[in-house]
Parts: structure tokens; sequence; C-alpha cells
């Protein structure tokens, strides 16, 4: 049988991408075009031929053996499903058999192909053999990486693209998520007794079920539509796992570090470990059930340009009986190469900020292009370092002849452009296996600090040294561990104290503190386990960790309430003891509030702690207030009618720390009716304020033109702006003044509930009535109706709250559906730094007016 036609399909990121006859992929990392690739924004952009690092000599090659080469370009971003009517109408351009040739997940495609159009035989009996190189039939684990945390390329130096500018852009491709190991893979994993290919914290996700609901599904969710995953997976995966029986011949790489291993410390990195396969696809990935095997040691690119596998294909093509008796390298028998899994050793350097690595003689192992000239460039692709990157670890893998070379200055040496703690560790692999590990205290770096790795033949002898100008170098030695079993790993244990100007720790919740001002954690020491001591970790609210040495004392920067501090130490194997979640509240002198709320005919004041509902939750006793005034006529509870005097209030608030805080502040009720009735000026309010204790500058002044939503608001302090005024806000510290003009009634809420417990409750019932202002009497007329607002990355605004007037409770009564503040917030990544809302109250008539509006605590 002789076939002369030969249909030639790239794998993903192997045709190149044009938009307006402008090239989009590849470019320079240095361009901003790679936003071009989105695929949201670019639905269609014009494949116009395969990328010719890869895969020109394979055209050549076969062209030059008198087959007739129909290469199929296509957008590798689409759906795999996308490209089969594409490829009928190339393969329908020319008559004749054929067969296909296709590399990585132009191989996907290539069976795809042949299982979606088995019912037309025309079609499908002209393809005579299939050839595969390096495709992953069960998914590989560099997929997830780089759908998750980005991939440089290449990998040892980011000339193309930044792993950054790829986290932004490859989850949106659709062919991406069809490359994610599938039920097989873990299958496979468990068979041959690899490694999970998902691990948190120390914990292997073992269950297909798990991995599939709470990984894949959200990751597609996340930037598809909801129904996205039934078409993008379900549907791919029917059509892919038919079997066909086109005579299927696959070439398989081996012997090369690959991931087979994504998995995230307790410190959130991610971290890979490697075995057995072509440097992209596992070994277990890339073998099909029925197909004739060849096995090659070569990495994943190198399968379609490497001169062996060119032969191999040709014999394929020419049906020789025997395609491997004249090559010595390729073997057909998996026995022959399943030991042949990854050996050697990995540096591996991991550092939350960027770095250079170089060696000895200042030759880039891996940087970044802004930081290279033109001689560097062209030095790197000589070089003999094998990098990998995941996030912020960076991955050397040295080869024996680097090891063997008896050179005294074999170094890599580490420069940070910013500041944060650094970990360097050399692991030793045997069959895929890690064996022994190097080890070195972790240390902080910044850009005045050079660390110096010197790599010395079973790195016994390895050091690191810690130059920065003006001070001593500091030598760190290593900690060699070989790995044997346990019978019980003791975990390290840290001993740390908290202090601050004042301290409360809840007896009923140990793991929570109550603070002010100056809080200090300091690190008392760390109980050794069963292995040395790498480090102590420490992070508040969710930012990246940093390092605490024994004994060490570091200021915390806290946040205005709750703040939430975890930390742990690890030994010199990465094992962690369990983390100490701590939850830090801090409180301020600013709290209590002072309030002052005026209206026409009254006034209220208001003493409140943002703190009470932390408090009551904690069981600590709340502040304690004291209040007196010179003339206690027509003083009723909060309440205070004018008497046209000079009112002192004295205020003493004993804060929960036990710390008193006196005021004495004076109401000028003269003065303020003066605002009222429109006579008043800028020189009267400052004065008014000053005798409140409230001067310039304020924290803030607002001045409402009119109530409700979008009303107009006034800043600057001025006459005019005081007299046409509904609504004047003025704050400094912990003294708020509300003054409400031309308001003839208020709110008094019977039955107010300050907060929601927003996960248990399906509904929010309110019920107020209304007190004229003059007459003291109740009003029970009006029309009025309510909205809940809050400010969250966005506004949200409810839909109206219809009020209605309840006979039998003589009041008003109201009902905000919590569900609508659900469905807002459920968007959003960490909901729950939503703290509170407002209920807002407005009068209808011909103008909506906003009558009060109450602050409600969302937990």
């Amino acid at each position: 049988m002789e076939i002369k036609n030969i249909v030639m399909i790239p794998g993903i990121m192997g045709t190149r991408l044009r938009k307006d006859k402008r090239t989009v992929w590849p470019l320079a990392s240095i361009h901003n075009a790679h936003r071009e690739l989105i695929y949201e924004s670019n639905l269609d952009l014009d494949p116009y031929e395969c990328l010719r690092l890869y895969y020109k000599r394979m055209e050549k090659y076969l062209s030059e053996k008198n087959f007739n080469v129909y290469v199929f370009p296509y957008d590798w971003r689409k759906n795999n499903l996308d490209q089969l009517e594409l490829l009928k109408a190339k393969v329908n351009t020319f008559d004749g058999d054929f067969a296909i040739v296709a590399h990585s997940m132009g191989g996907i495609i290539a069976k795809l192909f042949v299982n979606y159009f088995e019912d037309e035989p025309d079609l499908v009996s002209r393809i005579k053999k299939v050839i595969t190189l390096g495709t992953p039939w069960n998914g590989a684990p560099y997929a997830y990486k780089a759908i998750k945390y980005g991939v440089n390329i290449p990998e040892w130096f980011p000339m193309i693209m930044t792993a950054l500018t790829s986290k932004k852009i490859a989850p949106g491709f659709a062919s991406l998520y069809q490359l994610l190991p599938r039920e097989k893979y873990t299958q496979l994993a468990q068979k041959y007794g690899k490694m999970h290919f998902l691990e948190f914290e120390g914990t292997p996700i073992e269950s297909w079920d798990q991995i599939q609901d709470e990984y894949y599904v959200p990751l597609i969710k996340r930037n598809f539509s909801d129904t996205a995953y039934s078409k993008i997976i379900l549907e791919f995966e029917e059509l892919l796992l038919k079997e066909f029986t086109i005579d299927h011949h696959e070439v398989i790489g081996y012997g090369k570090k690959t991931i087979y291993t994504v998995k995230e410390n307790s410190y959130n990195e991610p971290e890979n470990h490697f075995d057995n396969g072509d440097g992209t696809v596992p070994i277990i990935s890339a073998m099909s059930d029925n197909s004739i095997k060849y096995f090659i040691c070569e990495n994943h690119n190198g399968l379609a340009k490497n001169w062996n596998v060119l032969d191999l294909v040709e014999n394929i093509l020419n049906t020789v009986s025997d395609p491997i008796s004249d090559s010595s390298v390729i073997k057909s028998d998996y026995e022959e190469v399943k030991d042949a899994s990854f050996s050697g050793n990995v540096i591996k350097v991991a550092c939350p900020v960027t770095v250079s690595l170089s060696d000895e003689n200042g030759n880039i192992i891996y940087g970044s292009i802004e930081i290279l000239d033109d001689e560097d460039i062209e030095e790197l692709f000589s070089e003999k370092y094998e990098v990998s990157t995941i996030e912020n670890t960076t991955y050397i893998f040295v080869n024996e002849e680097i090891l063997t070379s008896n050179n005294p200055n074999r170094k890599v040496i580490i420069e940070a452009y910013d500041s944060g703690p650094t970990s360097v560790s050399i692991e030793k692999y045997e069959n895929g296996n890690v064996k022994k590990i190097t080890t070195f205290d972790t240390f902080n770096i910044n850009p005045n600090i050079n660390a110096e790795l010197k790599i010395v033949n079973d790195f016994i002898d390895s050091q690191i040294i810690l130059s920065e100008t003006g001070k001593d170098d500091v030598l760190l030695v290593p900690n060699i561990i070989d790995l044997e079993e346990k019978d019980e790993i003791i975990l390290p244990k840290t001993v740390f104290n908290i202090t601050a100007d004042d301290v409360i720790v809840p007896e009923k919740y140990p793991n929570s503190i109550v603070v002010s001002e100056n809080v200090v954690l300091t690190s008392e020491g760390v109980e050794k386990g069963s292995y040395s001591i790498n480090g102590t970790f420490y992070s508040i609210n969710g930012n990246s960790f940093k390092l605490i040495s024994p004994g060490e004392s570091i200021p915390l920067k806290l946040l205005t309430g709750i703040n939430e501090m975890v930390l742990f130490s690890k030994d010199s194997l990465g094992n962690v003891e369990e983390k100490k979640i701590i939850n830090i509240y801090k409180v301020t002198d600013r709290d209590p509030i002072i309030s002052f709320e005026f209206y026409p005919h009254m006034y209220k004041l208001l003493i409140s702690d943002n703190n009470d509902l932390v408090y009551e939750n904690l069981g600590i006793p709340r502040a304690v207030s004291e209040v007196k005034f010179d003339n206690n006529d027509k003083v009723f509870g909060e309440d205070i009618l004018y008497i046209d005097k000079q009112r002192v209030i004295s205020i003493n608030i004993t804060n929960i720390f036990g710390r008193a805080t006196p005021f004495e502040l004076t109401v000028d009720e003269n003065a303020i009716k003066t605002i009222f009735e429109g006579e008043g000026d800028h020189n009267n309010l400052k004065e008014f304020l000053e005798l409140l204790k409230i001067t310039q500058p304020y924290d803030q002044i607002m001045m409402h033109k009119h109530a409700g939503r979008g009303g107009g608001v006034l800043r600057k302090l001025t006459k005019a702006n005081i007299q046409n005024a509904k609504h004047i806000f003025v704050r400094k510290n912990n003294l708020k003044v509300d003054v409400y003009k031309g308001i003839e009634f208020f709110i008094s809420f019977q039955n107010f509930t300050q907060d929601i417990i927003i996960k248990e409750e399906e509904n929010y019932p309110f019920e107020f009535i209304v007190i004229d202002l003059e007459s003291k009497n109740e009003i029970r007329s009006k029309e009025f109706s309510a909205f809940v607002k809050a400010e969250f990355h966005e506004e949200f605004i409810s839909e109206e709250i219809n009020i209605v007037f309840d006979d039998d409770s003589k009041s008003y009564k109201g009902n905000f559906i919590v569900s609508e503040l659900k469905d807002f917030l459920k968007d959003y990544w960490k909901p729950d730094s939503l703290e509170d809302i407002e209920l807002v109250i407005q009068e209808r008539g011909t103008v909506i007016q906003e009558v009060t509006t109450e602050k409600i605590i969302i937990r």
C-alpha cells in the first residue's frame, strides 16, 4: 500500500496566528500584543502556518521523500471539537488516500476527526494510517499548571511569553482544559505507583469526583458559561474515548523530567514533583490502549524534529515490516523504558520576589528579558542548564556533566529585585523518586543581598554565602537528609507571643486576642521534631508569608477591626506543624463614637461602639460611658429638647482595656437654631462645632442638597451651601455631627436587629413608628418605601422594599429579601469582607425623600 498524501497537524501553540495580517503569535514578551490572544476579545484569528522552529524539519523531510505534505494550521485556542469540520475541508482539497502525522494535541484532533466522521465511510476509508507523536491521551498536569499559575515560554527564559501574561490569557483557551488529566490518568498513576497529580498541604487529592467537582468545574465556570463544562469536557471525552480501527502508531518520549504532581504547600506556594516522560507529557498519559508503540529518549518538542523519529515515520508510512530495525535508540517495549524515570539533581529556589539566577561565569540560568542584553540572550541557547518554573519557585536541573566537571568554582548566584524569604534546596532523584534532600535555612533576601550557592559533587560540601555591602558574609551550611520511612514524623512546634499597649485574651476563645496600638509578634523559639527547623513563617490577612527568626520581634501592621494571622514552622523536609490561626481584633481610641443628631426641635446624643458585636461574641464586657448634663431640663434619655441655652455635657468613657477618656462638650442651642432658621453662615457653624471639640481640618464634611439616592453633595463650607443643604455631616476623630434641616418627623424602629447572619437568614423583617418632631405624636398617614445598599467593589442597591402600615401592631412594616444580597456576593472571591450594609427609609410623595439610614452588620 503506497501512501503519498500526508496531513500534518501541529500541537497546541504550534500554529502562527495573525489579526489583520499582523502576527499575534508568537511574539517577543516585550510586546503587549499578547492581549490579542484573549479569546473573548478576538474570537477569530487567522491561523496561517505551523511554527517553523518545531515543524519545518518534518515538513521538509517528508517532502524530500516524495510525500505530498498538507499542513493543517488551526486556532489552537479553541475547543478541539471546533477544528473537525475545518480539517474535513482541508482533506477535501486533494484526492486519494492519506495518512495523518500529528504532534501533541494534534493527535487528539486526529482521533476526534476519525470518530466524528465514522458515519462517512467515503471520508474515513481514505485514512490509512495515523502516526502520533507525544500525544497526551490522558491529559497532563502541565496543563493544570498553565491554567492556574501560568508558564514561561520558554521555561528557562521567557522571551516569548511570561508566566504572568500566560496566567491572564491561558484560562480563556478551551483547548487547554481538554488537556487536563482525566480519570484514566488518575487510575494509571495509581496502577504504576506514581504520585497523585494534585496535592494540597501534604494531602493528595485521590478522588476523581473531588478533582472534577472542586477543581475542574470551578475553573471552567470562572472563564466560560455555566453550561460550558458539558461541551468542553463531557462531549469532548465521549468522542475521544471511542476506539478507532485505523492503523495507529505512536511515538512516545521518555527519560525526561516531567511534571507529575502539582502541589501547594502550607504557605500557598505551588511546587512540582517530576517523573518519567518527555518533559511535558507523562509517559503514562502518552500511551493509548490500541496502538503500535515506539519509545525514544527525547523531549516533547524535539519529537517532531528528531532525525531518528523522522526516519521511523518514513518507515511506517512506507509499511516497512520492522520500522525500527536500523535504530538503536528507539524501543518498542514499555518494560524497557518504564524504569527510565527522571534521575538527577534539582536545585529548587523558592522566593516570592523576582530573581535572576546566573552561574560563576555570569551566564544567565534564569531571568527576565528586561535585565538582559543581546549577548546574554545569545548565550542562553548554548547553556547546559534546564529550568522549570511555577509561580515563585524555580527548578534548575543539574546534569552529571556539571557535577563531574571538577570545577571548584561551580556556583549558582541568586539576585533579587525586592525583599522576601528565600529557601534553597537540592533534591536528588533516582527513577522518579526523591532519595536525598540537601536543605539550607530559609533566609531573607533583598536587592542589597547576593546569595551564592556553591555546587559540589553529591552536595555534601555545598554551602550558601550571603553577601551584603558593608556587612560580614553569612555562611549557611547544608542539612543532608536521606529519605527513609519513619514510623511517625514528629512535627516542629512554635512558641510565640503577641504584645501591645493593651491586650485582652478572651477566656473562652484562646485563639482570639483584642489589642490596641503597637502590636508586636515575638518568636520565643521552635521545638524541633523529626528533622531540623527550616524556618518560621507568618502572614497577616492573607498577604505573603514572611520569615521570623527565633527570638526576633516584629511590629505587626494591622487593620482596625478583625485581622487573621497564620503562623507555622516547617522542618528541612518541608513538614509543617498544624497552622496556628489567631484572630486579632485591633481597637483604637476612636471607638466608641460620640454622635449628635440635630433636628429643628430636638437633638439626640448617641454613644456607640463599632466593636460591640465583637465584644459580645467574645464575652468581653463592653465599654462603659457616663453622661452628665449641667442642665437636665428637657433631657429624656438620648432625646434632648432645646432650651435656648448653652448646655455643657460631660462624658466619661472607660474602654474595654480600663482606660478612661473624659470629654467636656458644649452644645450652643441658639447657634444651631440659627442654622435651621437660615440665618447662620459658615462661621457660625465652625464656632458651633468648635464648642463640640470638632475643629478644622475635619476628617469628613458633606452637605446634601436634597435627600434620596443620587442627591448632590456639597463639600465646600460656604454660607450658600449651608443654607441650601438639607443634611450636614461633619466628623473629627470619634466625634460626629448630623444636622437634619427641613425634617418634620423621625423614625423609631421597634424591632430593629443590628445584624444579619447572611448564611442562615432568608428574610430581614423590620418595623417602625413615625413621630412628629413638634407634637411628639405618632404619624400613621404617610407612605414609605425602603431599599438596602452596600459598597463592595461595586455598589449594590436592592429592589424597592414596599412598606405598609399594620393596623394590628400600629406600626409600619417591611421585609428585605436577603437572597438578593447573596446573589450579589456570590460573584466575589471573599464576600465575607463585607462588614455592613445600610437600610434606607424613604417618604413617598411628589418627591421621594430619604428619611433615615440605619447600619446593619453582616455576619
